[in-house]
């Protein structure tokens, strides 16, 4: 099966690698997108549909931010899909994890959360549904391609530009999720595994998608956890990362 994204061709191949893991690959940019038999051609190439928009939003053909792109493909950046959490947990990929396979930088998207219901593949922002594709795939390419082509502006550290910026959002440094946040904090991650490098890559999501206006109704679904889900809000309340 084939779709164009804007001007790059994805096809669905069989894997040059891993085949023993999974049965799908698309080659977004060098940026593959792995897949096992049960994820359905359409939802492999949505996702590959918008890892494509997101190196290449002005839809020339080439990555708008090349030194991005080469980052992603020095960490081993790839996007691995699964039909669901059950399929993801007994995958053979992470029993063999730590012998023979770097994979640092993937980000898991799971089929059943990758919600195809774009028209023509196009947002339609009346909806109230999320396709979480738009989180995960946005995942890999800030934590392993901002972070590393610009360590001082977006790494996932505490001295980088970005990490000021949440640090403020959150009302102070925590390098552990606290007990409680201030009631002034706009950004209040809540999750216990989630590290503070974590926290970098969670708040870079939200302010982009914000700002993108993907998050503009899904207000009552997360307002405890980030309370700017429009690109005014962030603006007025946030313009630093703005």
């Amino acid at each position: 099966p084939e779709l164009k994204a804007q001007s790059v061709d994805l096809t669905i191949s069989s894997p040059p690698i891993l085949e023993k893991y999974f049965a799908k690959y698309v080659d977004v940019f060098g940026v593959p997108i792995y897949a096992t038999s049960d994820v359905p051609d359409d939802k492999v190439l949505h996702a590959a549909n918008v890892l494509a928009q997101y190196l290449d939003n002005d839809a020339d053909g080439i990555p708008d931010n090349p030194l991005v792109v080469e980052k992603l493909k020095i960490t081993n950046s790839a996007v691995p899909m699964f039909l669901n959490g059950w399929e993801n947990d007994n995958s053979e990929l992470w029993d063999d994890y730590d012998s023979e396979l770097d994979l640092n930088c993937w980000t898991v998207l799971m089929g059943d959360e990758t919600d195809v219901w774009f028209d023509n593949y196009r947002y339609d922002p009346s909806s109230t549904r999320f396709d979480f594709a738009l989180e995960e795939i946005l995942h890999v390419i800030t934590q392993c391609g901002y972070a590393e082509a610009y360590p001082e502006i977006f790494g996932e550290h505490k001295d980088s530009l970005i990490a000021e910026y949440m640090d403020n959002a959150r009302g102070g440094f925590y390098e552990w999720v606290p007990t409680k946040y201030l009631t002034t904090a706009w950004y209040s991650y809540h999750d216990n595994s989630c590290y503070y490098n974590c926290m970098i890559t969670e708040y870079f999501y939200w302010s982009l998608t914000s700002i993108l206006g993907a998050q503009d109704n899904r207000d009552p679904d997360h307002i405890q956890e980030w309370r700017l889900n429009t690109a005014e809000k962030v603006m007025e309340t946030d313009p630093d990362i703005y």
